[in-house]
């Protein structure tokens, strides 16, 4: 989707416009009783990834204008998500699993066969995320696991991966 340019600006700012490295002068709009400016802007195919400058220029009531620059990341890739083999697990009991993925995944689940999601978090002395996820009674023989991880930038990426599992 299109991103969203947000800026708080002092309570006397009375217009703001972004000028992009790409050539867009975006004008901001205050949201309604809050010194909060928004906008929204397409980067153009092409404009590569990384962190970027933009300039905001501010005018106050008494005509006086400002300028100010700030950074935006711009951030096109899905996470790559690398699981660790899970080998076989039991039934009914918990299968321990281990994901490395990109530094800025916010969210990333893990689901067995049908199961529901589960999240796995990040655990500092493996340097990898974590989790378990409860194996049902019934499921036996080559089973799926589906990873699904979420960065900041709202980028999705998908790992699948597989476990025996034994009665």
């Amino acid at each position: 989707g299109d991103p969203l340019l947000r800026v708080e600006c002092d309570a006397g700012t009375v217009s703001a416009t972004a000028l992009f490295p790409f050539g867009l002068n975006l004008p901001l709009v205050r949201q309604p009783k809050s010194n909060l400016w928004e906008g929204r802007f397409l980067v153009p195919t092409g404009f590569p990834d990384g962190r970027h400058a933009v300039r905001i220029l501010l005018r106050d009531s008494s005509g006086a204008t400002l300028t100010e620059t700030k950074h935006f990341i711009l951030d096109g890739q899905a996470p790559v998500i690398q699981p660790e083999p899970s080998g076989s697990a039991q039934a009914g009991a918990l299968l321990q699993l281990k994901v490395r993925t990109d530094s800025d995944v916010v969210v990333l689940t893990a689901r067995l066969a049908e199961g529901a999601p589960v999240p796995l978090r990040w655990d500092p002395a493996t340097r990898s995320c974590i989790g378990a996820v409860r194996v049902p009674e019934e499921l036996t023989g080559r089973q799926e696991l589906l990873f699904e991880a979420v960065d900041g930038a709202k980028n999705r990426g998908f790992a699948r991966g597989t476990v025996e599992v034994r009665k």
